[in-house]
This record gives C-alpha cells, structure tokens and sequence, in this order.
C-alpha cells in the first residue's frame, strides 16, 4: 500500500518516527526496515515507505536553525541529536548535505525539499476532514500496548522454552534409569549364570566322585577274598604237614 501525494505528517506520527529512530539508529537498510515495520505497527493505514520516512527525518536533522537556538522546534533538535548519534556509530564523519544513513543509503536532497513541502502542505480551515478521507491521520496503536503484547509473547516464548527443558530432562532421566535397571539385569543375569556353572560344576565334581567309589570298592573287596582265599590255603597246607 502507497501513501498518497500530499498526506502530511501529523505531529503525533513525527513524534512516534523519531521516537522509533532513537531506539533503533538505523545504519543500513535492515534498520531501516525495522524502522518502517514499526512504525507501520503505529499507523498501518498510512502505508508510509523506507523511502518516506527517511525524507522526513532528513528534513528535520537538515534543518537550518541550531539545536541551541531557543526557536529551534523540539522535533528538529530531536532529528538532529538522532542523527549525530547515527554519524557516531557509523565511525565516519559525514557531511549533512549528503544526508547519508548508512552505507548504501544516500538521498536527493532536491527530491527530499520538493517532497517534504507537498507532504507539509496544511489543509485549508475551511474544510472538514470528512471531504479528505485520504487525509485523516489513522488511530495509532498504543505503544504501551504494543509493547505489553511484545512482552507476552516474550513471556510465552520462556513458558516454552523452560517447558521444553523440563520434558527434555525429565526424558533424560527416564533414559538414565532405562539404563541402570538393563545394568541391574545384566549382573544378575551374571550371577544367576554363574551360580549355575558352579553348580553344575559341583554336580559333576559328586558324580566323578561316586564313580570313583564304584570302582575302588569291589577292587579292595577282592583283595581282601584273595587274601582270605591264600590264607585257607596255608592253613590246609599246615594241617597235611601236621598229619
């Protein structure tokens, strides 16, 4: 949307601009689309360009009355401490006739003065507002309240971000305890097998051993008959002898 021919400013939106322009300083065309964002945030109807807004703060800053000078309107003395901060900032000195604001941004002073008295051109008082549509100044936005839903949306923003951690703590927790319980599995799994090796083992050690006795026993059995068996043999032998 384009700002018709010829809408001047109304001092409430100079006001609002400058106030933009200090808390900004814009040095390069971002700024100065933030500039225009915010200040279109104030006046959305107006449709104000980059390109006028910055022809109406050259106007004022290259204003020729001094900013000491008792007559100097606040407006101008406001543009102008505006723009020697800009020119501090930027590092560079810079001649005021080139009315340069930033690195890329340079303007025609011709195209400014010729634009700046259309657009400060006054209504005659003989004409209501109502003949001029195009030239009523739109209901600007309440920066309090601007700012208040700047601020809830900050405030949501964090609400997010700090719910955000928490979930995400809270999953490293359970992933944490996850761990330790498979941990815990592991080693009684762990002594569950080897409880069983050793039993098993215990197993073959009873088994090796009753095999053992098995063995032994009918061989010392069998010695003891054989031993049995010689001695009745001596002992008949002693008898036929005696005989």
């Amino acid at each position: 949307m384009t700002t018709p021919r010829g809408q001047a400013y109304t001092e409430s939106e100079i006001d609002s601009l400058l106030e933009t322009i200090e808390s900004v300083l814009p040095r390069c065309a971002n700024e100065w689309e933030t500039v225009r964002t915010t200040h279109a945030s104030y006046y959305p109807d107006l449709g104000r360009t980059t390109e006028s807004l910055k022809r109406k703060f050259a106007s004022l800053y290259n204003a020729k009355k001094p900013t000491g000078d008792p007559t100097c309107p606040p407006q101008v003395r406001r543009a102008k401490r505006a723009w020697e901060e800009i020119k501090s900032l930027l590092g560079v000195v810079v001649d005021d006739d080139g009315m340069n604001i930033g690195s890329d941004d340079v303007y025609d002073t011709a195209e400014e003065n010729e634009s700046d008295r259309t657009d400060d051109i006054a209504q005659p008082p003989a004409l209501s507002a109502a003949s001029f549509p195009h030239q009523m100044s739109t209901p600007r936005v309440s920066r309090s309240a601007f700012r208040n839903q700047q601020s809830s949306q900050f405030a949501e923003m964090m609400q997010l971000m700090f719910a955000r951690d928490a979930a995400e703590r809270e999953r490293e927790i359970m992933r944490q305890q996850e761990r330790e319980e498979r941990e815990e599995r592991y080693r009684r799994e762990r002594a569950e097998a080897e409880e069983r090796r050793e039993q098993r083992m215990q197993q073959q050690m009873d088994m090796m051993q009753m095999m053992w006795m098995t063995i032994v026993k009918p061989t010392k059995s069998d010695e003891k008959e054989k031993d049995q068996e010689v001695g009745k043999k001596k002992s008949g032998e002693y008898e036929k002898e005696q005989e």
